[in-house]
């Protein structure tokens, strides 16, 4: 049971340092120059970012339930 819970921490450092490169390669940051802030605060902005598309994904389908109920 060890064996797997380190495996799965592993696989999980994996994805989130993978999930980090494309995104510093997506943006063309240079990395060299981001400091622990910089990286604190791009990490807050993407939140607020991914935060607003999933209410507006709410949102666009709470409206499609009240447009379907009335028709």
């Amino acid at each position: 049971m060890e064996k797997i819970k380190e495996e799965i921490a592993l696989e999980k450092q994996k994805v989130e340092q993978d999930l980090g490169r494309e995104v510093i390669t997506a943006l063309d940051l240079d990395y060299d120059q981001l400091n622990k802030k910089e990286m604190k605060d791009l990490a807050t902005q993407f939140k607020s970012f991914y935060d607003s598309l999933d209410q507006q994904s709410f949102d666009n389908n709470e409206d499609g339930l009240k447009t379907n109920a009335t028709n």
